[in-house]
């Protein structure tokens, strides 16, 4: 898993509505630190995301853990647009992800944009797709 990829994913959803939002600035700094990168890094990445070609990690875990950054980019605002719900289920199929598992992921980000998620929901709706 590449933090600066994960970092510029972030950052192409956080423009994809136009709306620059504190609350997604807060979001890439946690996750950023979630990462172990440090704040050049993150300058770097903030200035050449555009450049940045989408690469899905290879294993599974690491392409479910970048699909979750993903949506709560997504709804870190508090306001989830359709322009986001575009770029989400791109990246969710680039990734290798069922349709309708990223559709259901995103409906509960939808559901939930205003309030703490429940503890096991995203696992919840995950668990009809495994093998």
């Amino acid at each position: 898993m590449n933090p600066k990829e994960i970092l510029a994913y972030l950052f192409k959803v956080m423009e994809s509505d136009q709306e620059f939002h504190s609350r997604e600035e807060s979001y890439i700094q946690y996750v950023a630190n979630e990462l172990g990168m440090i704040e050049a890094e993150v300058e770097d990445v903030r200035q050449n995301y555009k450049s940045h070609k989408f690469d899905p990690p290879r294993d599974e875990q690491s392409r479910m853990i970048t699909l979750y950054y993903i949506l709560f980019m997504m709804r870190a605002d508090r306001v989830v647009t359709p322009e986001e719900i575009t770029k989400v289920r791109l990246y969710g199929f680039s990734l290798g992800f069922n349709e309708l598992l990223t559709d259901d992921l995103i409906k509960v980000m939808i559901d939930y944009a205003n309030e703490k998620l429940p503890a096991n929901i995203m696992v919840e709706k995950v668990k009809p797709y495994l093998n």
